[in-house]
């Protein structure tokens, strides 16, 4: 696994980690300011949307210890709520990120996605398939997560475990 930055000569890392592993870690990408800043505004967006929300897949209400106490919120779209997502999108240190890995100047947004989950009771997201639902060609899609809280192992979020994904010929 490569941990890289996402300025200069770093972007070439990015997409060698990603043609090596099949994702990349990029640290740095917002610093610590402006996570807390987009949580907050986050949460503040959620406050004003009570009735948003997700519920956890049904593959996903099994885990261990979690029967029954899984709590999710989630929104689409959240650049239509909320400024500071807009400008995140279209940011230059992550559109040069996602243009390194998709080897390509022309990138295109499919969607957005933000979730919250409460300590303890988060909903886990299973390995799944987007290709039937968003069917594309030549490789060029990806998803990208940014974590506006620390995800240590301790939470789950150990990278390390994670195999590269299967490439099709």
């Amino acid at each position: 696994m490569t941990t890289t930055t996402a300025t200069g000569p770093g972007l070439a890392a990015v997409r060698e980690a990603y043609q090596t592993d099949g994702y990349v870690l990029v640290k740095g990408l917002i610093d610590p300011e402006e996570a807390r800043y987009m949580r907050q505004e986050l949460h503040d967006l959620f406050s004003r949307m009570p009735a948003a929300g997700f519920r956890a897949w049904p593959s996903a209400s099994s885990v261990a210890g979690a029967e029954g106490k899984q709590e999710l919120q989630g929104l689409h779209d959240l650049q239509f709520y909320c400024s500071v997502f807009s400008r995140m999108i279209v940011d230059h240190r992550f559109t040069d990120a996602a243009a390194a890995v998709l080897a390509s100047e022309n990138i295109q947004l499919h969607h957005t996605k933000a979730f919250v989950k409460p300590p303890e009771k988060g909903a886990p997201f299973p390995l799944h398939q987007d290709h039937p639902f968003f069917p594309h060609t030549e490789h060029r899609v990806a998803a990208a997560i940014f974590h506006l809280d620390d995800a240590p192992v301790e939470k789950g979020c150990d990278h390390r475990k994670r195999k590269p994904p299967a490439r099709a010929t």
